[in-house]
């Protein structure tokens, strides 16, 4: 091809000569900010031009066109031919490079200005906002205008048409009334032309080129190859073999459509390159084209057709815009451009006539309501839909505000209602300060620290990716505001200052608040000394609430002083006193009512479910509830639920079709021991019949690949009609199962399996498959992604989870645990103690593991407080230093024990000597106190059974035996000893239950009563059982007499009837054998056991099952057939089972009842049309075989 163009720009030496001469003047380097982008290259295209930008510019405020009120500004590209006038066109910015491409393709010769507009609603810096420096002069602002000329038109140029289609839809272009498949390539002067070589360049993820072919002007004799192995490149080459005439220009088509994850909205510039006519023999010139993702005629970019689109459309038919607006009349910005980049005749000339006219809103309005439009594609109906914008809802945040201060929350626009979406940081244009930030769900929070005056502006590049894996991505622009100079608060708040005396300890008086004139900042609230403190001990501060650390008494003491700081988070502070007012409690009352929250309850819910919560009613505020089953009316179910704390719960399986409803009466007693009793009905609901999962879902589908094996990816729940229903989840094969290895399900969570990484997979694709508790299954597919681990950076903060300590801690004890903050998720830490500020008290404490421990005794008389400094080192040996504080509190004086307790003061007289009664505590109100459990005789009533008992570490265990008729009921007088010396003494009363009297067995049993000829000595016969009234009683066996000649013919091992001899059915076949069993209480029974001798038994040789096959899409419970077994034994019996091995690949799908085979789900047989199972055949000797069996179903 040769050149057509030249530019008429002049260079930048000669426009500095025609400018007018300025001062010279000198600006410090440190002040002076060049930031403002620039024009690097222009360069003129057949179709348009390029621009290269020295670096990126925002692209969000530019547009192409104005409304009739001219509220949309100026358009920002103008492309004006001397003589030809505006050329209509479209323009794409990409990184940093700017594409015109002109509507009605080749320019025609003419001399052209394109003017680039600088204005804050045009071209911008998209660093910090700065205007473009359009004349290249080193200050932002001023147009960029350059001229160049198309001197002739080639004889020949090739072109494709502009492209509007949106995701899944094939292209086609109108032809009359129906749309022709393909896309024409065109030629503008055909006559004479015998072959043509070209290379089309677009982006796959917006095309799908399959084919190409002749076109419908190509002669008889024509061919064409192209070559599209290559992802974005299709090579093709064409010949005739006579010329072609003046008319024939459509010589070629592309077969191609738009992918169905293709991004909504978004374009590119497809361009013709290398193109040959005739082997060079004729000049000819390649047109570029453009492609939007957009359905045809949806101007408002909704994703489908509404009155709106036609109304648009008209609207700049007749003039009144020149592109498509949305407008709110109520809104802030009432218009919005809509795709405003791109001519609104690609868009809206749905009829094909090259512009827009009333044709094209008519054939809109008629796809609306239903009519046929043959000139319109289908808008295809199973598509899902890209997200198509992401908006943050607050782009601006203080420089004081502290790592991981929320800056805003993340929304995507997606056509698709109700879809949901996971919001990621990538790498791309615009990600500068991406490691400035993270998101956490749809949060946007900061990770580093900010400074205004080092950086006031931030550029980050978000992903939204929906829950079928389609995505979008855009640059934001987060501003750090400046913080004013920190001032002390001036006064506190206390929100409430009185308080029942009643009320528990731990109750809030009320909520602290703070006003300071540095809007924003936060505050610490402590209790001080001085003016007004004289009852801090009495409440203790809780965030930002003050509460009762003590009973209150409004006889004793009716008000409270306390002193109150508040320090901001500079350390200024403001020093307040308050009164807290106690006020009298009411006399105590009864409940006067009870309520339940649900009063029904599925039947399916299994044992232990709460059916509601029970709250009472009372007049006493703070009042505490007992809850019990009475008795009463309404009583009668009581039995069939139970009360856990406020919760009434099942305690049995309901069944809806036995009984639809329950009754039960509940005490409420308050904390006085008054109370009130109420009735309950308790609906049963029945239970929906069992139905598959129709939907699974995975909580997180995205993970750094720094992430260790093991790491859950994220939860897997079920949709399932069932309410009650549970899970269990596998991988399966199928589409999508590709990955599977390189994860493992633990449970309901997906975790890693291997390592991974980035750079070599960023995502993986799994099957899942959710199986219900009746066998039912639903699967689907997931895609994870690998995000790209950041490089890696020094922890940027240490802190410690407390940093008090009590005096009295011995040494050992933990003062907290420490934790870093790092930009990088998975970074591990070693702390040390190092040298340096604050290093003062090292020595006194240790570090063990993650955790500062005392390595010395405290006293809070000679040292209060301790500082330390400690350093946190990375996996990557970066590291960060903090001091900490570390505040000795002082212990309280030790107070004697008030209380001794017994877990349990009942025993059963059969019970051995040593046998554990219960177990013993104290209460003591000294936290963290250890007791010397002592029994000591004492003078005065309690200690007369001392004798019979021990105490064995904090256990109390018998002495003696005991006999309830003897003696029912034993005291015992304790003495517990604080580590003090302090004590407490209490008498206990310790009760025997009567052991039930003995009662004989009544019968013994055998679980297998046959034995084959010629078995070895001590083959098992069978084990021997018996059946006695006394649960958990134990037995001997011995054998008393036998029928044979031989009185030795059985013998009885660890209870179990074996063999004493080898057997000859020939000559006896069956024996009779009295055996006695004895129980633990020496009571016994006698009883004659029958024993068969069979033929000698061998294994069972083969399985098979009736049929092979059986009609397609069987439902769950088909018989697939009856087993049996190939047995020399013809007369033995055998069980079947389905056992683990090789081949027992669908086990799952199927049981065997008795003998015979059975489906326990639905089978598709278009899924799946042969199945794999492992069998095991037993006989009644215990020889078997397992064997595998293929089942075949018949296909549709």
């Amino acid at each position: 091809m040769r050149s057509l163009f030249k530019s008429n720009r002049p260079s930048s030496d000669q426009r500095r000569i025609k400018r007018q001469p300025r001062k010279l003047s000198l600006q410090s380097l440190e002040n002076r900010r060049v930031l403002a982008a620039t024009i690097a290259a222009f360069e003129p295209s057949a179709s348009g031009f390029t621009a290269e930008f020295s670096e990126q510019v925002n692209v969000d405020l530019l547009n192409l066109f104005d409304t009739q009120g001219q509220a949309a500004g100026a358009a920002d590209v103008v492309l004006q031919g001397a003589t030809t006038g505006e050329v209509r066109g479209s323009f794409v910015v990409d990184g940093t490079s700017l594409s015109f491409v002109a509507s009605d393709g080749a320019l025609a010769p003419d001399t052209y200005t394109a003017t680039l507009r600088s204005a804050a609603d045009a071209f911008t810096d998209l660093a910090d906002g700065e205007l473009l420096d359009g004349d290249n002069d080193g200050t932002a602002g001023g147009d960029y205008v350059t001229t160049f000329t198309v001197d002739a038109a080639a004889p020949v140029s090739v072109a494709l048409p502009g492209i509007v289609r949106g995701p899944g839809q094939d292209l086609q272009t109108p032809d009359g009334a129906d749309l022709q498949d393909g896309l024409p390539i065109q030629l503008s002067q055909s006559e004479g032309v015998t072959s043509v070589t070209m290379t089309i360049q677009y982006d796959p993820s917006m095309l799908d080129i399959s084919d190409v072919q002749l076109g419908s002007d190509a002669p008889a004799g024509s061919q064409v190859i192209a070559n599209l192995t290559v992802p974005g490149t299709a090579t093709i080459s064409f010949f005739s073999i006579d010329p072609l005439t003046a008319d024939q220009t459509d010589f070629l088509q592309l077969i191609a459509s738009v992918p169905e994850d293709a991004t909504y909205g978004k374009s590119q510039v497809i361009h013709i390159s290398d193109l040959d006519v005739n082997a060079g023999a004729m000049d000819s010139v390649a047109n570029d084209s453009l492609q939007v993702v957009a359905y045809l005629g949806d101007v408002n970019g909704n994703e489908r057709y509404d009155a709106e689109d036609a109304r648009l459309v008209a609207r700049v038919g007749v003039g009144l815009d020149t592109g498509f607006v949305y407008s709110d009349p109520i809104s802030a910005t009432p218009t919005n451009p809509l795709f405003p980049t791109i001519d609104p005749v690609l868009l809206g000339d749905v009829t094909g006539a090259d512009g827009l006219s009333p044709l094209d809103s008519s054939d809109i309005l008629r796809r609306v309501v239903g009519l046929p439009t043959p000139n319109l594609p289908e808008i295809p109906g199973d598509v899902d839909h890209a997200p198509s914008d992401i908006s943050l809802s607050n782009a601006t945040i203080i420089e004081t505000a502290p790592i991981s201060s929320t800056v805003g929350t993340l929304t995507s626009t997606d056509v698709d209602a109700g879809d949901t979406f996971t919001y990621t940081l990538v790498s791309g244009s615009g990600d500068t300060d991406n490691a400035a930030f993270v998101i956490d769900g749809d949060q946007l929070k900061t990770a580093v620290a900010f400074d205004f005056d080092t950086q006031s502006s931030y550029s980050i590049r978000v992903k939204s990716t929906d829950s079928s894996g389609l995505s979008v991505e855009k640059t934001l622009l987060i501003t750090v505001t400046e913080a004013n100079e920190n001032s002390a608060p001036t006064a506190i708040a206390l929100s409430d200052d009185s308080i029942d005396e009643a009320a528990p300890i731990g109750t809030a008086v009320g909520t602290l608040a703070s006003t300071d004139p540095d809007a924003g900042d936060t505050f610490t609230y402590t209790f001080v000394t001085g003016e007004g403190d004289t009852d801090n001990a009495s409440f203790v501060i809780d965030g930002d609430q003050i509460k009762t650390a003590e009973d209150l008494d409004f006889d004793t003491q009716p008000s409270y002083t306390v002193r109150v700081r508040s320090t901001d988070a500079g350390g200024l502070f403001f020093e307040q006193m308050f009164t807290i007012t106690v006020t009298e409690a009411a006399e105590n009352t009864a409940p006067t009512a009870i309520a339940l929250s649900d009063d029904s309850i599925d039947e399916a819910a299994p044992i232990g479910t709460a059916v509601g919560t029970l709250t009472s009613t009372d007049a006493n505020p703070f009042d505490t509830f007992t809850y019990t089953f009475v008795t009463g009316e309404g009583d009668t179910d009581n039995a069939s639920f139970v009360i856990d704390g406020d919760q009434i719960k099942t305690a049995e399986d309901l069944d809806f079709d036995t009984q639809p409803s329950y009754t039960v009466r509940v005490r409420s007693t308050d904390a006085g021991g008054l109370f009130f009793e109420q009735m309950f009905t308790i609906t049963v609901t029945e239970a929906a019949e069992n139905t598959a999962p129709t939907a699974v879902a995975l909580s997180d589908d995205s993970i750094d690949e720094a992430a260790p094996i093991g790491t859950a990816v994220g939860t897997l729940t079920s949709t399932d009609a069932n309410p009650f229903d549970t899970f269990t989840y596998t991988f399966a094969t199928g589409e999508g199962d590709t990955d599977n290895a390189s994860f493992v399900i633990d449970g309901d969570q997906i975790k890693t399996a291997e390592d991974l990484d980035f750079d070599t997979q960023p995502s993986y694709t799994v099957r899942v498959r959710s199986t219900d508790a009746g066998g039912l299954f639903f699967e689907q597919m997931f895609t994870i992604t690998v995000t790209e681990a950041a490089e890696n950076t020094a922890p940027t903060a240490i802190a410690l989870s407390d940093d008090t300590i009590d005096e009295a801690a011995p040494i050992g004890t933990a003062v907290g645990t420490l934790t870093s903050t790092d930009a990088n998720p998975f970074d591990t830490f070693t702390y040390t103690f190092v040298t340096g500020e604050g290093d003062t008290d090292n020595a006194s404490f240790v570090i063990d593991g993650d955790q500062i421990k005392t390595a010395e005794d405290l006293d809070f008389d000679t040292q209060p407080s301790y500082t330390v400094r400690v350093r946190s080192t990375d996996a990557g040996g970066l590291f960060f230093e903090q001091m900490f504080t570390i505040n000795v509190t002082e212990a309280a004086a030790n107070t004697a024990p008030t209380d001794i307790t017994l877990s349990n003061d009942t025993i059963d007289e059969s019970a051995p000597t040593g046998s554990v009664v219960g177990t013993l505590s104290a209460v003591d109100g000294d936290a963290g106190d250890t007791f010397t459990y002592g029994i000591v005789l004492v003078e005065g009533a309690g200690d007369t059974d001392n004798s019979a008992f021990v105490v064995e570490g904090d256990q109390l265990k018998t002495a003696d035996e005991l006999d309830y008729d003897t003696q029912s009921s034993y005291t015992i007088h304790f003495r517990a000893t604080d580590a003090g010396g302090l004590s407490v003494e209490k008498t206990f009363t310790i009760n025997v239950t009567e052991t039930p009297a003995n009662s004989a067995p009544t019968a013994i049993t055998i679980d297998r009563d046959v034995v084959a000829a010629g078995q070895p000595v001590d083959t098992l016969v069978g084990s021997l059982g018996s059946v006695d009234p006394d649960t958990g009683d134990t037995f001997t066996y011995t054998i008393v007499a036998d029928t044979s000649s031989d009185p030795d013919a059985f013998k009885i091992v660890d209870g179990n009837l074996v063999t004493n001899q080898s057997f000859d059915d020939a000559i006896q076949d069956m024996f009779s054998v009295d055996i006695q069993t004895e129980d633990a209480g020496g009571l016994t029974l006698t009883q004659t056991l029958e024993i068969m001798i069979s033929e000698a038994n061998v294994e069972p040789t083969a399985i098979t099952i009736t049929g092979s096959s059986v009609p397609a899409n069987p439902s769950a419970g088909t018989s697939f057939g009856t087993l049996s077994t190939v047995d020399a034994n013809t007369a033995d019996s055998h069980t079947y089972t389905l056992v683990a091995g090789e081949g027992d690949t669908d086990n799952g799908s199927f049981e065997i009842v008795g003998n015979e085979l059975k489906s326990t789900v639905d089978l598709d047989s278009s899924v799946q049309t042969s199945y794999s199972i492992r069998v095991r055949s037993e006989d009644r000797y215990g020889l078997s075989i397992e064997g595998v069996l293929t089942l075949d179903l018949e296909t549709v």
